[in-house]
């Protein structure tokens, strides 16, 4: 099996804040029974893995385009590489850690999107107030894309951006929802 041929390296010691965490292999991890050997497995373990590039040039770039003249804040690193590899693959699933930076990319990427003319991003219910927050806060410093229930509208070609809470697509008005707002875009923060 060659997936395991090419996991089968020895677990490494990571330090995480002052303390160490081992690394299992995936072998170990199949061999405890954490992960079961499935077509599936070995079908995502087989898709390319993406080296991290330089990221100081995209950093910058990302930044002159996206920021307002007014703007004083800076790309993180993780954010303007979630940002230019979804833009480049049209495209992205990305894990990205509790506080990593997910909300300002999601509210950034319909501006960067090729053609992309109304986006949805997907958020928690209870999250509503604190996306909004942000908004206002991001919007200090950043081109977002138009609100779509009006709030700070640009009209200048700006992309509509429609915030719905995860619930709401449990209903048959989520669905209903989608082709009658037929975004060009789909974001899950």
């Amino acid at each position: 099996m060659s997936l395991l041929r090419q996991n089968a390296a020895a677990p490494r010691s990571v330090p995480i804040i002052g303390r160490e965490r081992t690394r299992i292999s995936l072998r170990e991890r199949m061999s405890a029974g954490a992960v079961e050997w499935s077509p599936d497995v070995e079908r995502i373990m087989g898709l390319p893995r993406r080296e991290k590039p330089n990221l100081e040039p995209i950093i910058r770039d990302l930044t002159a385009k996206l920021k307002r003249p007014e703007g004083t804040q800076q790309l993180r690193p993780i954010q303007a590489w979630v940002l230019h590899e979804a833009s480049t693959l049209g495209g992205l699933v990305a894990q990205i850690s509790v506080g990593g930076g997910k909300t300002l990319p999601g509210m950034l990427l319909p501006m960067l999107m090729p053609n992309c003319k109304r986006a949805i991003i997907l958020i928690p219910p209870d999250l509503r107030p604190q996306f909004h927050a942000n908004w206002k806060e991001y919007g200090k410093h950043w081109k977002l894309p138009n609100l779509y229930d009006g709030r700070d509208f640009v009209a200048d070609g700006r992309p509509l951006l429609r915030v719905v809470a995860y619930s709401e697509f449990s209903h048959k008005n989520g669905t209903d929802l989608l082709h009658t707002f037929d975004p060009d875009l789909v974001i899950g923060d």
